[in-house]
Protein backbone atom coordinates (compact mmCIF):
# COMPACT_ATOMS: atom_id res chain seq x y z
CA UNK A 1 0.00 0.00 0.00
CA UNK A 2 1.50 3.31 -1.12
CA UNK A 3 2.11 6.04 1.45
CA UNK A 4 2.74 9.74 0.90
CA UNK A 5 4.85 12.49 2.53
CA UNK A 6 7.12 9.84 4.11
CA UNK A 7 8.99 11.13 7.18
CA UNK A 8 8.16 14.70 6.17
CA UNK A 9 9.42 17.28 8.66
CA UNK A 10 6.64 19.85 9.05
CA UNK A 11 8.51 21.61 11.88
CA UNK A 12 11.06 23.11 9.47
CA UNK A 13 11.37 26.78 10.49
CA UNK A 14 12.23 28.00 6.99
CA UNK A 15 9.23 26.25 5.39
CA UNK A 16 6.94 27.60 8.11
CA UNK A 17 8.37 31.10 7.62
CA UNK A 18 7.80 30.90 3.83
CA UNK A 19 4.26 29.55 4.35
CA UNK A 20 3.31 32.34 6.78
CA UNK A 21 4.81 35.04 4.53
CA UNK A 22 2.96 33.77 1.45
CA UNK A 23 -0.36 33.50 3.28
CA UNK A 24 -0.14 36.89 5.04
CA UNK A 25 0.93 38.76 1.90
CA UNK A 26 -2.63 39.97 1.14
CA UNK A 27 -4.11 39.66 4.64
CA UNK A 28 -1.80 41.80 6.79
CA UNK A 29 -4.18 44.80 6.72
CA UNK A 30 -7.12 42.87 8.19
CA UNK A 31 -8.19 43.83 11.71
CA UNK A 32 -7.83 40.22 12.92
CA UNK A 33 -4.20 40.11 11.70
CA UNK A 34 -3.39 43.49 13.25
CA UNK A 35 -4.96 42.45 16.58
CA UNK A 36 -3.11 39.11 16.64
CA UNK A 37 0.38 40.46 15.85
CA UNK A 38 -0.15 43.36 18.24
CA UNK A 39 -0.79 40.92 21.11
CA UNK A 40 1.79 38.38 19.99
CA UNK A 41 4.64 40.91 19.62
CA UNK A 42 3.56 43.08 22.58
CA UNK A 43 3.19 46.33 20.60
CA UNK A 44 0.30 48.70 19.93
CA UNK A 45 -2.08 48.22 17.01
CA UNK A 46 -1.08 51.61 15.59
CA UNK A 47 2.54 50.41 15.48
CA UNK A 48 1.50 47.22 13.66
CA UNK A 49 -0.56 49.18 11.11
CA UNK A 50 2.42 51.45 10.38
CA UNK A 51 5.23 48.87 10.33
CA UNK A 52 3.68 45.48 9.48
CA UNK A 53 4.23 45.53 5.71
CA UNK A 54 5.80 42.95 3.36
CA UNK A 55 9.60 43.17 3.45
CA UNK A 56 9.83 45.49 6.48
CA UNK A 57 12.03 44.69 9.49
CA UNK A 58 9.02 44.21 11.76
CA UNK A 59 7.41 41.90 9.16
CA UNK A 60 10.49 39.65 9.04
CA UNK A 61 11.06 39.80 12.81
CA UNK A 62 7.47 38.85 13.71
CA UNK A 63 7.31 36.05 11.14
CA UNK A 64 10.67 34.65 12.26
CA UNK A 65 9.60 34.63 15.90
CA UNK A 66 6.24 33.04 15.05
CA UNK A 67 7.79 30.36 12.81
CA UNK A 68 10.29 29.40 15.54
CA UNK A 69 7.47 29.10 18.11
CA UNK A 70 5.28 27.07 15.76
CA UNK A 71 8.15 24.71 14.92
CA UNK A 72 8.88 24.21 18.63
CA UNK A 73 5.24 23.42 19.47
CA UNK A 74 4.94 20.95 16.57
CA UNK A 75 8.08 19.12 17.75
CA UNK A 76 6.92 19.04 21.38
CA UNK A 77 3.30 18.12 20.44
CA UNK A 78 1.83 21.17 22.20
CA UNK A 79 0.09 22.83 19.25
CA UNK A 80 -3.34 22.89 20.90
CA UNK A 81 -1.92 24.61 24.00
CA UNK A 82 -0.19 27.17 21.77
CA UNK A 83 -3.44 27.92 19.87
CA UNK A 84 -5.39 28.20 23.15
CA UNK A 85 -2.85 30.53 24.75
CA UNK A 86 -2.83 32.85 21.72
CA UNK A 87 -6.60 33.18 21.28
CA UNK A 88 -6.58 36.39 23.40
CA UNK A 89 -10.13 35.96 24.65
CA UNK A 90 -11.64 35.06 21.27
CA UNK A 91 -13.36 31.72 20.52
CA UNK A 92 -11.11 29.38 18.55
CA UNK A 93 -13.86 29.04 15.93
CA UNK A 94 -16.63 31.55 15.32
CA UNK A 95 -19.53 30.65 13.03
CA UNK A 96 -21.37 33.09 10.81
CA UNK A 97 -23.98 32.65 8.06
CA UNK A 98 -23.23 33.74 4.50
CA UNK A 99 -25.31 33.61 1.34
CA UNK A 100 -23.71 32.16 -1.79
CA UNK A 101 -24.56 34.61 -4.59
CA UNK A 102 -23.98 31.97 -7.26
CA UNK A 103 -26.43 29.38 -5.94
CA UNK A 104 -28.46 31.39 -3.40
CA UNK A 105 -27.73 28.84 -0.65
CA UNK A 106 -27.04 29.82 2.96
CA UNK A 107 -23.84 28.38 4.42
CA UNK A 108 -22.37 28.30 7.93
CA UNK A 109 -18.87 29.76 7.59
CA UNK A 110 -16.27 28.83 10.22
CA UNK A 111 -13.79 31.59 11.16
CA UNK A 112 -10.76 30.41 13.17
CA UNK A 113 -8.29 32.48 15.13
CA UNK A 114 -5.27 33.69 13.13
CA UNK A 115 -2.81 31.25 14.71
CA UNK A 116 -5.12 28.26 14.19
CA UNK A 117 -5.51 29.27 10.56
CA UNK A 118 -1.73 29.55 10.11
CA UNK A 119 -1.25 26.03 11.46
CA UNK A 120 -3.83 24.83 8.93
CA UNK A 121 -2.01 26.66 6.12
CA UNK A 122 1.31 24.99 7.00
CA UNK A 123 -0.32 21.56 7.27
CA UNK A 124 -2.23 21.90 4.00
CA UNK A 125 0.91 23.01 2.16
CA UNK A 126 2.87 20.05 3.54
CA UNK A 127 0.13 17.60 2.45
CA UNK A 128 -0.04 18.91 -1.15
CA UNK A 129 1.88 15.92 -2.66
CA UNK A 130 -0.74 13.51 -1.29
CA UNK A 131 -3.67 15.68 -2.38
CA UNK A 132 -2.27 15.92 -5.93
CA UNK A 133 -1.77 12.15 -6.09
CA UNK A 134 -5.15 11.13 -4.66
CA UNK A 135 -7.57 13.72 -6.08
CA UNK A 136 -9.02 12.54 -9.40
CA UNK A 137 -8.25 14.09 -12.78
CA UNK A 138 -11.84 15.33 -13.15
CA UNK A 139 -12.35 16.59 -9.59
CA UNK A 140 -12.59 20.25 -10.48
CA UNK A 141 -12.49 22.37 -7.34
CA UNK A 142 -9.19 21.90 -5.53
CA UNK A 143 -6.04 21.49 -7.64
CA UNK A 144 -4.67 24.63 -9.32
CA UNK A 145 -5.59 24.94 -13.05
CA UNK A 146 -8.36 22.35 -12.56
CA UNK A 147 -11.30 24.63 -11.91
CA UNK A 148 -14.63 25.39 -13.53
CA UNK A 149 -13.19 26.22 -16.95
CA UNK A 150 -11.19 22.97 -16.95
CA UNK A 151 -14.35 21.02 -16.11
CA UNK A 152 -16.38 22.92 -18.72
CA UNK A 153 -13.91 21.97 -21.46
CA UNK A 154 -14.05 18.30 -20.44
CA UNK A 155 -17.87 18.11 -20.40
CA UNK A 156 -18.13 19.94 -23.70
CA UNK A 157 -15.60 17.59 -25.30
CA UNK A 158 -17.55 14.53 -24.08
CA UNK A 159 -20.94 15.81 -25.29
CA UNK A 160 -19.53 16.83 -28.65
CA UNK A 161 -17.17 13.92 -29.41
CA UNK A 162 -18.81 10.93 -27.71
CA UNK A 163 -22.42 11.04 -28.92
CA UNK A 164 -23.28 7.46 -27.94
CA UNK A 165 -21.40 7.56 -24.61
CA UNK A 166 -23.20 10.74 -23.49
CA UNK A 167 -26.73 9.71 -24.44
CA UNK A 168 -27.87 10.02 -20.80
CA UNK A 169 -26.55 11.88 -17.78
CA UNK A 170 -27.11 11.49 -14.05
CA UNK A 171 -26.71 14.42 -11.68
CA UNK A 172 -26.47 14.01 -7.90
CA UNK A 173 -25.40 16.09 -4.92
CA UNK A 174 -24.01 15.08 -1.51
CA UNK A 175 -26.30 16.18 1.31
CA UNK A 176 -24.66 18.75 3.63
CA UNK A 177 -21.20 17.67 2.52
CA UNK A 178 -18.93 19.67 4.88
CA UNK A 179 -21.11 19.40 8.02
CA UNK A 180 -21.67 15.64 7.57
CA UNK A 181 -18.09 14.33 7.08
CA UNK A 182 -17.36 11.77 9.87
CA UNK A 183 -14.10 12.51 11.70
CA UNK A 184 -13.27 8.86 12.34
CA UNK A 185 -13.50 7.97 8.64
CA UNK A 186 -11.41 10.96 7.48
CA UNK A 187 -8.74 10.27 10.12
CA UNK A 188 -8.81 6.57 9.21
CA UNK A 189 -8.02 7.39 5.57
CA UNK A 190 -5.35 9.92 6.61
CA UNK A 191 -3.69 7.29 8.82
CA UNK A 192 -3.79 4.91 5.87
CA UNK A 193 -2.14 7.34 3.42
CA UNK A 194 0.13 9.32 5.82
CA UNK A 195 1.10 6.58 8.26
CA UNK A 196 4.83 7.36 7.92
CA UNK A 197 4.44 11.09 8.62
CA UNK A 198 3.97 11.46 12.37
CA UNK A 199 3.94 15.26 12.50
CA UNK A 200 1.25 15.59 9.81
CA UNK A 201 -0.97 13.01 11.51
CA UNK A 202 -0.50 14.75 14.87
CA UNK A 203 -1.56 18.11 13.35
CA UNK A 204 -4.67 16.66 11.72
CA UNK A 205 -5.65 14.91 14.95
CA UNK A 206 -5.26 18.23 16.79
CA UNK A 207 -7.46 20.04 14.24
CA UNK A 208 -10.25 17.47 14.56
CA UNK A 209 -10.00 17.64 18.34
CA UNK A 210 -10.62 21.39 18.15
CA UNK A 211 -13.45 20.88 15.63
CA UNK A 212 -15.13 18.56 18.15
CA UNK A 213 -14.77 21.14 20.93
CA UNK A 214 -16.23 23.88 18.70
CA UNK A 215 -18.76 22.04 16.47
CA UNK A 216 -20.73 23.64 13.65
CA UNK A 217 -24.41 24.43 14.40
CA UNK A 218 -25.27 22.41 11.26
CA UNK A 219 -23.42 19.27 12.44
CA UNK A 220 -25.59 16.43 13.76
CA UNK A 221 -22.98 15.58 16.42
CA UNK A 222 -19.59 16.81 17.69
CA UNK A 223 -17.60 14.12 15.86
CA UNK A 224 -19.00 15.06 12.44
CA UNK A 225 -18.22 17.93 10.06
CA UNK A 226 -15.35 20.18 8.99
CA UNK A 227 -15.23 23.96 8.56
CA UNK A 228 -16.40 25.76 5.46
CA UNK A 229 -13.79 28.34 4.51
CA UNK A 230 -10.70 27.07 6.36
CA UNK A 231 -7.40 26.85 4.40
CA UNK A 232 -7.37 23.03 4.54
CA UNK A 233 -11.09 22.14 4.34
CA UNK A 234 -11.43 22.35 0.54
CA UNK A 235 -8.53 19.95 0.00
CA UNK A 236 -9.68 17.64 2.80
CA UNK A 237 -13.18 17.45 1.32
CA UNK A 238 -11.89 16.67 -2.18
CA UNK A 239 -9.44 14.12 -0.77
CA UNK A 240 -12.26 12.39 1.12
CA UNK A 241 -14.55 12.40 -1.95
CA UNK A 242 -11.70 11.17 -4.19
CA UNK A 243 -12.50 7.66 -2.95
CA UNK A 244 -16.03 8.06 -4.32
CA UNK A 245 -14.63 9.49 -7.59
CA UNK A 246 -12.27 6.55 -8.12
CA UNK A 247 -15.05 4.12 -7.24
CA UNK A 248 -17.35 5.75 -9.82
CA UNK A 249 -14.73 5.90 -12.58
CA UNK A 250 -13.15 2.46 -12.00
CA UNK A 251 -15.52 0.14 -10.10
CA UNK A 252 -19.01 0.90 -11.41
CA UNK A 253 -19.24 -2.23 -13.55
CA UNK A 254 -21.62 -5.12 -14.27
CA UNK A 255 -21.03 -8.69 -15.39
CA UNK A 256 -22.31 -9.59 -18.87
CA UNK A 257 -22.28 -12.99 -20.54
CA UNK A 258 -22.06 -13.04 -24.32
CA UNK A 259 -21.47 -16.18 -26.44
CA UNK A 260 -20.49 -18.12 -23.36
CA UNK A 261 -17.85 -15.58 -22.29
CA UNK A 262 -18.19 -13.54 -19.12
CA UNK A 263 -16.97 -9.95 -19.28
CA UNK A 264 -17.05 -6.85 -17.10
CA UNK A 265 -18.80 -3.86 -18.64
CA UNK A 266 -18.66 -0.29 -17.31
CA UNK A 267 -21.95 1.24 -16.29
CA UNK A 268 -20.83 4.83 -16.98
CA UNK A 269 -18.56 6.34 -19.65
CA UNK A 270 -17.56 9.64 -18.06
CA UNK A 271 -17.48 10.96 -14.46
CA UNK A 272 -16.84 14.48 -13.16
CA UNK A 273 -17.00 15.92 -9.62
CA UNK A 274 -17.29 19.62 -8.83
CA UNK A 275 -16.80 19.63 -5.03
CA UNK A 276 -19.82 17.57 -3.89
CA UNK A 277 -21.76 17.83 -7.19
CA UNK A 278 -21.54 14.62 -9.23
CA UNK A 279 -22.29 14.17 -12.94
CA UNK A 280 -22.02 10.84 -14.77
CA UNK A 281 -22.58 10.11 -18.46
CA UNK A 282 -23.57 6.80 -20.02
CA UNK A 283 -25.24 5.18 -23.01
CA UNK A 284 -27.94 3.16 -21.21
CA UNK A 285 -30.60 4.59 -18.90
CA UNK A 286 -31.00 1.36 -16.93
CA UNK A 287 -27.23 1.18 -16.34
CA UNK A 288 -27.22 4.80 -15.21
CA UNK A 289 -29.89 4.07 -12.61
CA UNK A 290 -27.88 1.08 -11.36
CA UNK A 291 -24.75 3.27 -11.18
CA UNK A 292 -26.50 5.93 -9.08
CA UNK A 293 -27.91 3.29 -6.71
CA UNK A 294 -24.44 1.76 -6.28
CA UNK A 295 -22.98 5.21 -5.61
CA UNK A 296 -25.62 5.88 -2.94
CA UNK A 297 -24.76 2.55 -1.27
CA UNK A 298 -20.99 3.18 -1.44
CA UNK A 299 -21.26 6.73 -0.09
CA UNK A 300 -23.36 5.52 2.82
CA UNK A 301 -21.35 2.43 3.78
CA UNK A 302 -17.75 3.49 3.08
CA UNK A 303 -17.82 7.27 3.57
CA UNK A 304 -20.79 7.63 5.92
CA UNK A 305 -22.43 10.32 3.75
CA UNK A 306 -25.74 10.58 1.95
CA UNK A 307 -26.70 11.64 -1.57
CA UNK A 308 -29.76 13.90 -1.78
CA UNK A 309 -32.93 12.08 -2.87
CA UNK A 310 -33.55 14.60 -5.67
CA UNK A 311 -30.91 13.10 -8.02
CA UNK A 312 -31.96 12.97 -11.68
CA UNK A 313 -31.33 10.93 -14.82
CA UNK A 314 -32.07 12.69 -18.10
CA UNK A 315 -31.42 12.36 -21.79
CA UNK A 316 -28.69 14.73 -22.95
CA UNK A 317 -30.04 17.72 -24.84
CA UNK A 318 -30.10 17.19 -28.62
CA UNK A 319 -31.97 18.24 -31.73
CA UNK A 320 -34.66 15.80 -32.84
CA UNK A 321 -35.53 14.96 -36.46
CA UNK A 322 -38.30 17.57 -36.46
CA UNK A 323 -35.74 20.24 -35.52
CA UNK A 324 -37.04 20.74 -31.98
CA UNK A 325 -34.72 20.46 -28.93
CA UNK A 326 -35.20 17.31 -26.86
CA UNK A 327 -33.70 16.09 -23.57
CA UNK A 328 -32.55 17.94 -20.48
CA UNK A 329 -30.24 20.94 -20.18
CA UNK A 330 -27.26 20.34 -17.88
CA UNK A 331 -26.75 23.27 -15.47
CA UNK A 332 -23.40 22.59 -13.80
CA UNK A 333 -20.45 24.59 -12.38
CA UNK A 334 -22.21 27.86 -13.29
CA UNK A 335 -22.48 26.85 -16.97
CA UNK A 336 -25.38 25.58 -19.08
CA UNK A 337 -24.52 22.91 -21.63
CA UNK A 338 -26.66 22.84 -24.79
CA UNK A 339 -26.75 20.09 -27.42
CA UNK A 340 -27.85 20.42 -31.03
CA UNK A 341 -27.92 18.33 -34.19
CA UNK A 342 -25.72 15.26 -34.71
CA UNK A 343 -23.60 14.98 -37.87
CA UNK A 344 -21.12 12.42 -39.22
CA UNK A 345 -17.59 13.44 -40.21
CA UNK A 346 -14.89 11.49 -42.02
CA UNK A 347 -11.36 11.18 -40.59
CA UNK A 348 -8.89 9.25 -42.80
CA UNK A 349 -11.61 6.91 -44.01
CA UNK A 350 -13.19 6.46 -40.57
CA UNK A 351 -16.55 8.03 -39.80
CA UNK A 352 -17.20 9.72 -36.44
CA UNK A 353 -20.40 11.25 -35.08
CA UNK A 354 -20.34 14.76 -33.60
CA UNK A 355 -23.00 16.64 -31.67
CA UNK A 356 -23.23 20.41 -32.03
CA UNK A 357 -22.51 21.81 -28.55
CA UNK A 358 -22.48 25.28 -27.06
CA UNK A 359 -22.15 26.68 -23.54
CA UNK A 360 -23.89 29.65 -21.91
CA UNK A 361 -23.86 31.19 -18.43
CA UNK A 362 -26.23 30.30 -15.62
CA UNK A 363 -29.06 32.85 -15.54
CA UNK A 364 -28.39 34.47 -12.13
CA UNK A 365 -24.62 34.68 -12.80
CA UNK A 366 -25.33 36.34 -16.15
CA UNK A 367 -27.68 38.89 -14.54
CA UNK A 368 -25.16 39.75 -11.81
CA UNK A 369 -22.39 40.26 -14.40
CA UNK A 370 -24.61 42.35 -16.67
CA UNK A 371 -25.67 44.62 -13.78
CA UNK A 372 -22.05 45.14 -12.73
CA UNK A 373 -21.05 46.17 -16.25
CA UNK A 374 -24.05 48.49 -16.60
CA UNK A 375 -23.24 50.13 -13.25
CA UNK A 376 -19.55 50.46 -14.20
CA UNK A 377 -20.45 52.11 -17.51
CA UNK A 378 -22.85 54.49 -15.75
CA UNK A 379 -20.17 55.51 -13.22
CA UNK A 380 -17.68 56.33 -16.00
CA UNK A 381 -20.30 58.22 -17.99
CA UNK A 382 -21.32 60.37 -15.01
CA UNK A 383 -17.72 60.93 -13.77
CA UNK A 384 -18.29 58.99 -10.54
CA UNK A 385 -15.12 57.48 -9.06
CA UNK A 386 -14.84 53.69 -9.43
CA UNK A 387 -13.10 51.85 -6.60
CA UNK A 388 -10.35 49.34 -7.31
CA UNK A 389 -12.42 46.55 -5.74
CA UNK A 390 -15.42 47.24 -7.97
CA UNK A 391 -13.28 47.48 -11.13
CA UNK A 392 -11.66 44.13 -10.27
CA UNK A 393 -15.10 42.64 -9.68
CA UNK A 394 -16.20 43.76 -13.16
CA UNK A 395 -13.09 42.16 -14.72
CA UNK A 396 -13.76 38.99 -12.75
CA UNK A 397 -17.32 38.78 -14.16
CA UNK A 398 -15.89 39.10 -17.67
CA UNK A 399 -14.35 35.63 -17.29
CA UNK A 400 -17.82 34.06 -17.53
CA UNK A 401 -18.52 35.83 -20.83
CA UNK A 402 -15.06 35.12 -22.23
CA UNK A 403 -15.17 31.37 -21.52
CA UNK A 404 -18.65 30.71 -22.94
CA UNK A 405 -20.27 31.02 -26.36
CA UNK A 406 -21.54 34.56 -25.74
CA UNK A 407 -19.84 36.10 -28.79
CA UNK A 408 -22.92 37.86 -30.14
CA UNK A 409 -23.74 39.39 -26.75
CA UNK A 410 -20.14 40.56 -26.26
CA UNK A 411 -20.04 42.15 -29.71
CA UNK A 412 -23.48 43.77 -29.45
CA UNK A 413 -22.86 45.27 -26.00
CA UNK A 414 -19.12 45.93 -26.57
CA UNK A 415 -18.14 44.05 -23.45
CA UNK A 416 -14.50 43.60 -24.53
CA UNK A 417 -14.13 47.36 -25.08
CA UNK A 418 -15.54 48.09 -21.63
CA UNK A 419 -12.98 45.72 -20.07
CA UNK A 420 -10.13 47.81 -21.48
CA UNK A 421 -11.32 50.75 -19.37
CA UNK A 422 -11.71 48.56 -16.25
CA UNK A 423 -8.23 47.07 -16.69
CA UNK A 424 -6.70 50.53 -17.11
CA UNK A 425 -8.32 51.69 -13.85
CA UNK A 426 -7.00 48.66 -11.94
CA UNK A 427 -3.54 49.13 -13.49
CA UNK A 428 -3.43 52.81 -12.45
CA UNK A 429 -4.50 51.93 -8.89
CA UNK A 430 -1.75 49.28 -8.71
CA UNK A 431 0.86 51.82 -9.87
CA UNK A 432 -0.27 54.35 -7.26
CA UNK A 433 -1.57 56.87 -9.79
CA UNK A 434 -4.39 59.27 -9.00
CA UNK A 435 -7.87 58.54 -10.30
CA UNK A 436 -8.34 60.55 -13.52
CA UNK A 437 -12.06 60.85 -14.34
CA UNK A 438 -11.51 62.70 -17.64
CA UNK A 439 -9.01 60.15 -18.96
CA UNK A 440 -11.30 57.20 -18.24
CA UNK A 441 -14.29 59.04 -19.71
CA UNK A 442 -12.34 59.66 -22.95
CA UNK A 443 -11.36 55.98 -23.08
CA UNK A 444 -14.98 55.01 -22.50
CA UNK A 445 -16.11 57.36 -25.30
CA UNK A 446 -13.44 56.06 -27.69
CA UNK A 447 -13.74 52.31 -26.98
CA UNK A 448 -17.28 51.79 -25.76
CA UNK A 449 -19.49 54.48 -27.33
CA UNK A 450 -17.70 55.04 -30.63
CA UNK A 451 -16.52 51.41 -30.88
CA UNK A 452 -13.00 52.28 -32.08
Amino acid sequence: MKTYCKHLVVSDEKKIFDGITEYMHDKYRKNSSVRFFSNYMGVSREYVRENFKPGSDFWNESHKMLSEDMAFHIRTRTVKEHIDSCSYGLPLIRYTKIKDRGSGKERELGLETVLFRLYEVITGKATEPMFRAKIGIYQCSSIKNRGQNYGKKAVRKWISGDVEGTKYFAKADVQKCYPSMPHDKILGLLHRDLRKSEELLYLYETFFEIYEEWPSPEAVSNDVGILIGSPVSKDLCNYFLSYAYHYASENLVKTVCRRGQTKMKRLVKHVIFYADDIVMYGSNKKDMRTAVEKMIEYMSEFLGMRIKPDWIISKTMHQAIDGKPKGGLLDYMGFRFHGGSVSTKQYFGNSKRHRETWVTIRRNIFLIGRRKMAMFSKHIKKHIQVSKKFAMSVISSYGWFKNTDMFKYRRKHRVDKLMKVARKIVSDYAKGKEYDEKKYYKMWRRYYVCGK
